[in-house]
C-alpha cells in the first residue's frame, strides 16, 4: 500500500482546543480504519509544523478523502506527500532507466 506523510498545522480553532488534541487523534485513527487506511505514526511535533501522521491507504484519493474529512473539522490545515521505501525508489528508479 502507498505511503503517504502529512504535515500538520493547527488553525486558531483547533489552537483555541488544544487541550482536546489527543482526544482527535484517537478519534482520527478510528475514523482512518473506516476509509481503509492505517496509521503507522502521529507525533506532536516543534517547529514549522505542530505534528505528523505517517499512514497507509490503497491508493491517493482514499487519502485525499480522509484528508479531506479531517480538515473539514476545521482544527488543522495540512500538507500530504508520498513517501517511498528503498524497493520502491529502486523500482522508480528503475523505470526511470537511470
Amino acid at each position: 500500500m502507498p505511503t503517504f506523510l502529512t504535515l500538520i498545522t493547527e488553525t486558531r480553532e483547533g489552537e483555541s482546543t488544544i487541550r482536546d488534541s489527543i482526544h482527535r487523534t484517537a478519534t482520527f485513527r478510528e475514523e482512518a480504519q473506516g476509509f481503509g487506511v492505517t496509521v503507522k505514526e502521529l507525533r506532536w511535533t516543534m517547529g514549522s509544523y505542530d505534528g505528523f501522521v505517517l499512514f497507509e491507504a490503497p491508493d491517493s484519493s482514499t487519502a485525499c478523502s480522509l484528508l479531506h474529512h479531517l480538515t473539514s473539522k476545521g482544527s488543522v490545515r495540512t500538507q500530504t506527500m508520498q513517501t517511498f521505501d528503498a524497493v520502491e525508489m529502486e523500482s522508480i528508479l528503475d523505470r526511470a532507466q537511470l
